[in-house]
C-alpha cells in the first residue's frame, strides 16, 4: 500500500510537484502487489480528466478490471458505459447485465437503473412490482432519485 499512497501524492502534488505520469507508474507497481483499491482510483482520475488526456478505453479497462473482482461500483459504471454508448456501441442488453450484477452486489445505483428497466420494459417485460421493490431497496440505501420515482409510483397507485 505504500506505493499506492506515494502515487496518490504525486498525482495530487502532496509534498511534491504534481507528476501524474509518475503517480500512475507507482499505481501500476503497487497493483503488482495485488492492491485492488487501485483500479477504481485510477478510473476516478481518468474520468476527472484534469490535466490528462481523456481515454475512454483506459477507463473501460480499469472498470473491467474492477468488475472482475466484483466491485459493485465498477459493475454499475460498465452498465452506464453500455447504456450511454460511451466509447462502445450502445447496448441495452449489456447495460442491463452489468446493472443487474451491480444490484445483486448491493449497489443502490444499480438497483435504481434496474428498476427503471423493469418499469419501462427495456429489454425485459414490464414488471411494476419488481420495479417498485427495487426502487424501495434503493431508497432504503439513501438513493434520492429512487425516492422520487417511488413516490411517483405510489401517487399513481402502481405499487400493487
Amino acid at each position: 500500500m505504500p506505493l499506492f499512497h506515494l502515487g496518490y501524492c504525486y498525482i495530487n502534488g502532496i509534498g511534491t510537484e504534481i507528476d501524474k505520469q509518475k503517480g500512475f507508474e507507482l499505481y501500476e507497481e503497487a497493483e503488482k502487489g495485488n492492491d485492488n483499491a487501485i483500479d477504481l482510483l485510477k478510473t476516478f482520475f481518468y474520468e476527472k480528466g484534469e490535466e490528462m488526456d481523456f481515454d475512454i478505453n483506459e477507463v473501460k479497462y480499469w472498470y473491467q478490471k474492477s468488475a472482475e473482482i466484483d466491485n459493485k461500483v465498477a459493475l454499475y459504471k460498465l452498465g452506464e458505459i453500455f447504456e450511454l454508448g460511451n466509447g462502445v456501441n450502445q447496448n441495452e442488453i449489456k447495460a442491463f447485465y452489468f446493472y443487474k450484477l451491480a444490484a445483486e452486489k448491493g449497489c443502490a445505483n444499480g438497483k435504481y437503473k434496474l428498476a427503471y428497466y423493469f418499469l419501462h420494459g427495456i429489454i425485459v417485460d414490464v414488471d411494476k412490482k419488481k420495479a417498485f421493490n427495487l426502487y424501495k431497496e434503493a431508497v432504503e440505501e439513501g438513493h434520492e432519485n429512487a425516492q422520487k420515482s417511488l413516490a411517483l409510483l405510489l401517487e399513481k397507485g402502481e405499487d400493487k
